[in-house]
């Protein structure tokens, strides 16, 4: 049986934030957009199944008992892209008649589908036309309805519509998996944005309003406090990403970076001598 921590890299007693940070970056340095190499495809799919069997409560307490049974499972395969534990049983004995699960009939395997969207996609929601094909090659088209505030990682699941590689089965699920792009301007950090400013010295000393513009597209003015030192963190309330199923917003965090001249012209350089005389 495959060692689907040991495919995340981390512990057995890794907690969810761990598991998802972890899929996370190997989804990053993974995925085929990034990465050309076919050893690479084909450890992202493994990354894919095992996070799809960690981040989910019951499967992954399934695939633990199986684990503690020491992974003995008479040489069937493990896959984590259908039933885990109940299906090593009907892989087991589903051929001589006896279906110890009989509750769970067994389907066809999902089908994991990675959609990259933009933060600004994200903070709006999007809907989304995407093309399939299954094994025999028969095209479909699905539309993706994707809600205002979704998070990184995301999983949308479209119950019937996923492979038909056994006919004689149920189809198993789509699921879609949401990759938010990094952004130039802004980082998020759960509903809130986080944005670096450069502001002059001399404005960071008489202070200044600062003139931003918003995810949303719109402009707000920011006061610069006198005297705002290196590092100093202005809050705009309300002007962060939406928050799912939520009409309030998250708030927008301007980290103010303090920017020295170059160089210093004469008339500048006099100035500053008078006022270092002053008390």
């Amino acid at each position: 049986m495959a060692d689907l921590y040991k495919i995340l890299g981390v512990d057995a007693q890794a907690d969810s934030d761990q598991i998802k940070k972890a899929y996370r970056r190997l989804a990053r340095e993974l995925h085929p957009d990034l990465n050309p190499d076919p050893a690479a495809q084909e450890r992202f799919k493994q990354v894919n199944q095992a996070y799809e069997t960690l981040s989910d409560p019951q499967r992954r307490a399934e695939y633990d008992q199986m684990q503690q049974m020491g992974g003995r499972t008479g040489g069937f395969r493990f896959n984590q892209s259908s039933g885990g534990f109940q299906d090593i049983f009907e892989q087991m004995f589903g051929n001589m008649g006896f279906h110890p699960f009989q509750q769970r009939p067994v389907r066809n395997p999902d089908n994991v589908y990675q959609l990259n969207i933009t933060l600004e996609d994200a903070f709006r929601g999007k809907q989304v036309q995407i093309n399939l094909g299954d094994q025999n090659q028969t095209p479909s088209q699905i539309q993706v309805n994707i809600p205002p505030g979704v998070e990184d990682g995301t999983r949308i699941r479209y119950a019937g519509n996923g492979n038909r590689v056994q006919p004689n089965l149920p189809p198993g699920d789509l699921v879609i998996i949401i990759h938010v792009e990094p952004h130039a301007i802004w980082q998020r950090q759960g509903p809130h944005l986080h944005q670096e400013v450069q502001v002059p010295l001399w404005k960071a000393l008489v202070g200044d309003t600062l003139n931003l513009t918003t995810i949303d597209g719109g402009q707000v003015n920011v006061k610069l406090p006198q005297l705002s030192v290196n590092q100093t963190v202005l809050k705009v309330t309300q002007k962060g990403m939406k928050i799912r199923n939520n009409v309030t917003r998250g708030d927008l965090y301007v980290h103010v970076k303090v920017v020295m001249p170059d160089q210093l012209t004469e008339e500048q350089l006099t100035h500053l001598a008078a006022w270092s005389q002053l008390p």
